[in-house]
């Protein structure tokens, strides 16, 4: 929690654009340009004594170096802000990439085992050790580490047997066994899972080229893929399968046809198809964007404030809610013109739910104008460093919703709980909802569990 503030003796003046973001984009960005030079500087000394060590100690530098990485990203607090939590995962998928090269050695250096024998170690350690951190903290490149092992490891096995098509035909296997999860809401992140599975089927349809049977199992995947992205309205995975097609396209022209016009035609034929997908998909997102708009969505808003009385009437749908919006890392503020905030949330046990809490303590120390004036509401997203566009309130109190609008805030939603909505229409209200279990947050950023 942020200390409050000291009075200065005159009310603050707040604008509705704060600037507090920028500040630690850029220092993040500072962060990770001395991390990649660091790396490099280390790269370039360790290729001048690489070749002199022995086995023994290179393992032992690579496995310290990931844990090392590990311990780093494990003392990092659970409710760190998002730049922190940014940190944790790419520290824990550097020790992913450090764990995979220890395995590596181990298997061609020391146990001087066969190229695909130690791929194959290497995959399925990767994949365990990857899927332990996702399973730990949920994290797209966590998610993204493991996907990669469990590639390696299927591509590595499907080489042990008879076929050059087999490592293809187990990576799609794979790949659409990841789609399939995706699909069904298993993993927190919908939308990466079905971009990075649609990816690995391509990938794996092209790896068992170039027999005639495999161009056409490519070629089905690909347009497969096109046409279930604009079923689901997933513009990730028409991407994809687009990509996929135009490398493949030239492959069945080349070998099935022949003539100055083959190729010419493949090409109108694909981007032809392309044409009517991205015609379809724009059809079919129409009503989808409308909806959007209503919803909590971590793409469009980085923070919520929330009225006090929201979430102390009804603590359970205040800890569903609070789940969901940590899927999308999405911050918190609760906000209370007249009461004490931390007492009541104590009493509910909601105290460490939000980052920031603006009550009576800090307007009384401010001199800040109540609702309608928007002064506290500006002031909770400038300490959260959001901006009032890219913040929603949730509010139960005509003032409370009128002062989101006077905020220029990005979305004002209703909380009725005195069966009067039409008050908080009036108020200005966006929509109104008589339960936080109501509240839409985009289903592709919250765990099935």
């Amino acid at each position: 929690m942020r200390p409050l503030r000291e009075s200065t003796g005159a009310p603050p003046r707040l604008s509705g654009r704060p600037a507090t973001r920028r500040t630690p984009v850029l220092i993040e960005a500072l962060a990770y340009l001395g991390g990649v030079v660091v790396l490099v500087g280390a790269m370039l000394v360790m290729a001048q004594y690489w070749p002199d060590l022995g086995t023994v100690t290179r393992l032992v530098i690579v496995a310290t170096t990931a844990l090392a990485l590990l311990a780093a990203g494990q003392l990092i607090p659970a409710r760190a802000d998002a730049v922190t939590l940014r940190l944790r995962a790419i520290l824990w998928f550097l020790s992913t990439a450090a764990g995979a090269a220890f395995w590596a050695l181990l298997g061609h250096e020391a146990l001087h085992w066969p190229t695909l024998d130690t791929a194959l170690l290497t995959g399925v350690a990767t994949a365990l050790y990857a899927a332990g951190l996702w399973a730990a903290k949920p994290t797209a490149l966590q998610q993204f580490a493991t996907f990669v092992g469990t590639l390696i490891a299927a591509g590595t096995a499907g080489a042990h047997l008879h076929g050059a098509a087999w490592p293809g035909i187990a990576i799609w296997v794979v790949s659409a066994a990841w789609l399939a999860a995706g699909r069904a809401g298993l993993f927190a992140a919908k939308r990466l899972t079905q971009g990075i599975a649609a990816a690995g089927l391509v990938f794996g349809a092209m790896f068992t080229m170039p027999e005639d049977a495999a161009i056409v199992f490519s070629l089905v995947t690909t347009i497969g893929l096109i046409c279930a992205g604009v079923l689901w309205r997933e513009i990730v995975v028409v991407i994809v399968g687009a990509i996929g097609l135009v490398q493949i396209l030239p492959v069945a022209v080349t070998t099935w046809f022949s003539g100055r016009a083959a190729a010419p035609l493949a090409l109108v034929f694909g981007g032809g198809l392309l044409v009517v997908a991205a015609v379809v998909l724009a059809r079919r997102n129409a009503g989808k964007h409308a909806a959007d708009e209503l919803s909590i969505d971590p793409e469009r808003y980085d923070a919520v404030v929330f009225g006090l009385d929201c979430v102390v009437s009804d603590t359970a749908a205040t800890r569903r809610l609070i789940e969901r919006l940590d899927a999308g890392q999405v911050d918190r503020a609760v906000i209370s013109a007249d009461r004490d905030c931390a007492g009541l949330l104590e009493a509910a046990g909601l105290a460490d739910t939000f980052q920031i809490r603006i009550d009576r303590v800090t307007w009384t120390d401010l001199r800040l104008p109540g609702p309608p004036d928007p002064a506290g509401y500006l002031l909770a997203a400038r300490r959260l460093g959001v901006r009032p566009r890219r913040t929603v309130v949730v509010e139960s109190s005509p003032a409370g919703i009128a002062a989101s609008r006077a905020g220029g805030f990005g979305l004002t939603i209703g909380l009725d709980l005195t069966g009067h909505p039409q008050d908080l229409q009036a108020a200005g209200a966006t929509t109104v909802v008589n339960n936080l279990d109501d509240l839409p947050v985009p289903s592709e950023l919250v765990s099935v569990h």
